[in-house]
């Protein structure tokens, strides 16, 4: 809401108006009314579908704020009206003839055309930092012999997005995009091209630093992008994507964010849980890879990384669009300029959540915590004695619903720290259990 008041006051600067003057106060008051009505209208369909969910309760107390603070806004406008002002404007519009209709709807494009401009000027100043990512990968012919040595040919292996982190030219983008790649080059909104190399990349949370040739800071106007802290990022708020689907440089879209704290396996092996994934349904296709979705502040709250598909077609499914957070970004990018790679904590265990008949079976009076499938040999889970089949309820004092909720956790650690697990063992007894977390091994 702030916005539209930021671009009105800009309006009264270039133009030289009072703020005070009747037709300002009237814009205002009319788009204080028009986020209003979204908020009561969002607060009523919250009451109706999401009454005992805990995370709408929250967002539902951020729109009872919007509706307090723009009744508020509004009174303090309606009193400052000038009435002969208002008067006199009723008069000239009855005069010549102006309806109420038509007053109304030139109002709704006064509006519209705000949010228009302000999406407009929002996007002229982040998308310059926004680049393509074009990767060429070897491969050996034996068809083909040069001086007894195998011909290496060469050829395109993928392309994505990325967007510029520091005044190094480090861009953050996805691992996937850069994987197995030879040659690595930058093509910036401009057109131009430039060469670039990997500095760093981490399979697990598939992120990638890539370092353009350092000619493109005397020759594009770009500077690096905010992050945003992604822990602050609410349900339905707005969301905009910009990347380079099909190749084509620039393309930008718009969402909402759908939920948070998502979690999924990794795209290299999927052998790890990563969490804290943002999804949106900002229209993504291949090639938004490494993009970021921004806030309507311009802030990145995160990486563009992967699109849910059918699992019988493989066919895309439409909104359900997945972004490594900001956070996570700010966790492991540093660790990848100054280090090439980032070290995962570990448990060294196979889990999945426990479910109603597994509870029933093993006596559980209700289906929450999870159960342990495998334990990897040598690991830290093995080192702690848990074992296959045992149950893990709680963590550090905190209790355990589901899976989701020890892998968040454990992202908060680092490589050697403890852990208290409350763990249930084959033997029905409960114990608190003390694990080193381990580095994640290495995918190849």
């Amino acid at each position: 809401m702030y916005l539209e008041l930021i671009y009105i006051l800009n309006i009264v600067e270039r133009t030289g108006q009072s703020i005070f003057s009747y037709s300002l106060k009237f814009t205002l008051m009319n788009t204080l009314m028009q986020k209003m009505k979204l908020a009561i209208y969002s607060s009523q369909e919250i009451l109706k579908h999401h009454r005992a969910d805990m995370c709408w309760i929250k967002r539902l107390k951020y729109e009872a704020a919007v509706i307090l603070l723009a009744c508020i806004l509004c009174l303090l406008l309606y009193f400052q009206l000038d009435n002969s002002n208002l008067m006199a404007t009723i008069e000239t519009s009855q005069t010549a003839g102006i309806s109420d209709s038509n007053r109304t709807n030139s109002l709704e494009g006064t509006l519209t055309f705000l949010n228009q401009t302000l999406l407009s000027d929002l996007v002229g100043k982040v998308t310059e930092s926004v680049i393509q990512i074009n990767t060429v990968s070897e491969m050996k012919n034996p068809k083909i012999t040069f001086g007894g040595s195998p011909m290496v040919e060469h050829y395109l292996h993928d392309f994505g997005s990325g967007f510029l982190y520091d005044n190094k030219l480090n861009f953050v983008t996805n691992f996937h995009v850069v994987k197995d790649a030879a040659i690595v080059s930058a093509r910036f909104p401009s057109g131009n091209i430039y060469s670039a190399r990997v500095v760093g990349s981490d399979p697990v949370s598939d992120l990638a630093v890539v370092q353009v040739d350092p000619s493109a800071m005397f020759r594009e106007k770009i500077s690096p992008l905010s992050i945003a802290n992604s822990s602050t990022v609410e349900l339905g708020q707005p969301v905009i994507a910009i990347g380079n689907p099909a190749g084509l440089i620039n393309t930008v879209t718009t969402g909402i964010v759908s939920q948070t704290d998502r979690i999924g396996l990794d795209r290299s092996s999927e052998r790890y849980w990563v969490g804290d994934l943002i999804q949106t349904d900002a229209d993504v296709n291949p090639g938004n890879s490494g993009g970021p979705p921004l806030n309507l502040d311009g802030e990145v709250i995160g990486v563009n990384d992967f699109i849910r598909v059918n699992p019988e077609t493989g066919a895309a499914l439409p909104g359900l669009n997945f972004a490594i957070s900001s956070n996570t970004v700010q966790k492991v990018v540093p660790h990848l300029i100054s280090e090439g790679s980032y070290s995962h904590p570990w448990i060294g265990a196979r889990l999945s959540d426990v479910t109603p008949s597994f509870a029933d079976m093993v006596g559980l009076e209700e289906a929450r915590g999870i159960v342990v499938l495998e334990v990897v040999p040598d690991s830290p889970a093995e080192k702690a004695g848990i074992v296959q089949n045992s149950i893990i309820f709680g963590v550090d004092g905190n209790l355990i619903m589901q899976m989701a909720d020890l892998i968040k956790h454990i992202q908060t650690k680092v490589p050697n720290d403890n852990m208290i697990l409350d763990v249930m063992g084959t033997d029905g007894i409960r114990r608190d259990v003390n694990l080193t977390l381990g580095n994640a091994p290495q995918i190849s």
